[in-house]
């Protein structure tokens, strides 16, 4: 049941959650509540923060938005301060400009204006080109998310606070910097390209490397994330196992056709039918299977064991032989008692399988449970979850409601098997639908929303790295300009084409290896806290970290040298022609 309370707008939250504690406490039973915790939730913040037993429906994760939220924003930033980095360093090319604006007459917050209004123009074609090229993409994105995506303008009202926000950051520095050059130093020549912002630029290329190298660092990261959870043995026999639904209405007309009359019968007329094909090595009756949850139920074990809560699989014998468990003692009987894992055993204190074998022990509801056998732990749910001690409980054989057969079905000739799987089905449950599917697929989906994630996180990473290497590209040609006339020298003195390049290339390796040292550090924490949210997780090898830095050492050296080598195999002659 799910519960839905409307609160009066005037009403305090807190001092209703302590109305319904103090009510349960009053009116429910002593054991009631030790196993019951009633909390109010928001409805808003179901989806993404609520993890709960028996969802109504998959969650999303609020880890995800934040961290694609976060390369939105340092995509952003990156782009801004390509601006503010090639307007400032093409200070030398309009100081002539700003010093004859100065001596016509022009005063200097009339060129901030000037200059804060072509910041405005620039920003207000983005912003445009932008909005076009949401609305075309919108399909492939909502297609590659997989969800329902309302892609009206109006619902993002909240990026237009971003067009004059992005305008003052991107046209305030550069604004301030050109309106304030000297008139004299500037029409006399005496203003030269490392004197004004040097420091500020490689702070800003820096900062651009630190981030490249972080969004690597994540990518590899998450790539080896997820190819760890779906790649590892998650200890039972994945390939060759058929799930079929079993019947979902328990109306008259379900019962009349139930092959099965007495309720204390002990064959499943639905796995008598399947037995009979000699393509089916074993079949199951469970409530729950590999990957899902929701029909699993937790009980208490009591004070004398710490009140530790263990999860209770309702399934018959047959379940250890479909799906491969291995068993460490004694035999997979639920019918004459229960089967526990590794992890129920040290709960109950037997260290060794074969001394929990035969024992009895009560639980929190003083029931008593006889051992019948322990099996080897394995990941009922996915590896973002720790394994849970489990027990596995007879099933009642008059129950088939949201239950499910697990077959173990030979894979020659699969559609002819799976048709006659499906004969049975129509046979011993006429009113129902046939549904089928492999746990395979079935337990992988579970990785689905990571998958998804590290699609989306490689591709922004992707264009974060990209746009940095536009504004180090435009840098770099604007760095090879200004040197020109110094290329022309070196090349007539005897430089070579390697040495130039060298020459050229050394400051922007220098600031690669100096954003190395500050990024690796960050990425490294960065990575732990991340990868702390799963139970299982790959460890952070050295390459993990190194790896990144040679490729944005590859990466820079690739487009600084396009423009350092077009500047070094010029004709000297052209560039020192007007000396």
């Amino acid at each position: 049941m799910y519960t839905y309370v409307q609160i009066n707008s005037a009403a305090d939250v807190r001092n209703f959650q302590q109305k319904i504690s103090n009510f349960v406490a009053e009116h429910a039973p002593e054991k009631f509540q030790a196993e019951t915790d009633f909390r109010v939730q928001p409805l808003r913040d179901i989806y993404l923060y609520s993890h709960l037993q028996d969802e109504l429906k998959v969650n999303g994760n609020a880890n995800y938005v934040s961290f694609l939220s976060l390369i939105a924003g340092l995509i952003l930033l990156i782009a801004l301060l390509n601006y503010i980095n090639l307007t400032t360093a093409q200070a030398i090319v309009r100081s002539k400009e700003v010093g004859l604006r100065k001596v016509m007459g022009a005063l200097r917050p009339q060129l901030i204006k000037q200059f804060l209004l072509e910041s405005l123009l620039l920003n207000a074609a983005a912003f445009i080109l932008a909005i076009i090229l949401v609305q075309t993409v919108m399909p492939f994105f909502i297609q590659l998310l997989g969800k329902a995506v309302d892609s009206r303008i109006g619902d993002f009202w909240w990026v237009f606070l971003l067009f004059p926000v992005s305008t003052l950051i991107s046209g305030f520095y550069p604004a301030f910097v050109l309106s304030g050059f000297h008139p004299m130093k500037t029409l006399g020549g005496k203003l030269t390209y490392a004197a004004h912002g040097k420091g500020l630029r490689q702070g800003m290329v820096v900062f651009q490397f630190c981030v490249s190298i972080i969004l690597i660092v994540f990518t590899f990261a998450v790539v080896r994330q997820l190819q760890h959870m779906r790649s590892s043995d998650p200890g039972f026999e994945r390939e060759g196992v058929m799930v079929v639904k079993g019947p979902v209405n328990r109306t008259e007309t379900w019962i009349e056709h139930d092959q099965r009359k007495d309720k204390h019968a002990t064959e499943d007329a639905f796995k008598v039918a399947l037995l009979q094909n000699a393509s089916i090595e074993a079949s199951s009756l469970s409530w729950s299977i590999p990957g899902e949850k929701n029909s699993i139920y937790s009980i208490a074990l009591g004070e004398a064991y710490q009140n530790s809560q263990i999860d209770v699989l309702v399934t018959d014998s047959d379940y250890a032989d479909v799906y491969g468990l291995e068993l460490l003692a004694g035999r997979f009987d639920t019918e004459n008692g229960f089967v526990i894992n590794e992890r129920t055993a040290e709960i109950l204190g037997y260290p060794e399988p074969e001394a929990a074998v035969g024992q009895v022990f009560k639980d929190g509801r003083n029931m008593e449970r006889k051992i019948r056998g322990v099996i080897k732990d394995y990941h009922h749910h996915s590896f973002h979850h720790k394994i849970r001690p489990l027990l596995f409980a007879e099933n009642d054989p008059t129950y088939k409601l949201d239950s499910y057969y697990s077959i173990r079905v030979s894979a020659n000739r699969l559609n002819a098997n799976i048709a006659n799987i499906g004969t049975a089905y129509k046979q011993v449950y006429p009113y129902d639908s046939f549904e089928y599917y492999f746990i395979s697929s079935y337990f992988d989906a579970q990785y689905q929303d990571d998958k998804r994630f590290g699609v989306l996180f490689g591709f922004f990473s992707g264009l974060a790295i990209f746009i940095a290497c536009l504004g180090l590209f435009g840098l770099s040609s604007y760095t090879a300009l200004q040197r020109t006339k110094e290329i022309g020298v070196r090349k007539v003195l005897g430089a070579s084409v390697s040495s130039i390049v060298r020459l050229l290339s050394k400051n922007f390796i220098q600031l690669v290896l100096v954003a190395s040292i500050l990024a690796l550090p960050v990425a490294y924490w960065a990575l732990q806290q991340w990868l702390a949210n799963y139970a299982f997780h790959i460890t952070i090898r050295w390459w993990l970290l190194v790896l990144p830095v040679v490729l944005v050492l590859l990466i820079t050296l690739f487009t600084v040298s396009f423009q350092t080598v077009k500047a070094a195999l010029a004709n000297p002659v052209d560039s020192l022609r007007n000396e």
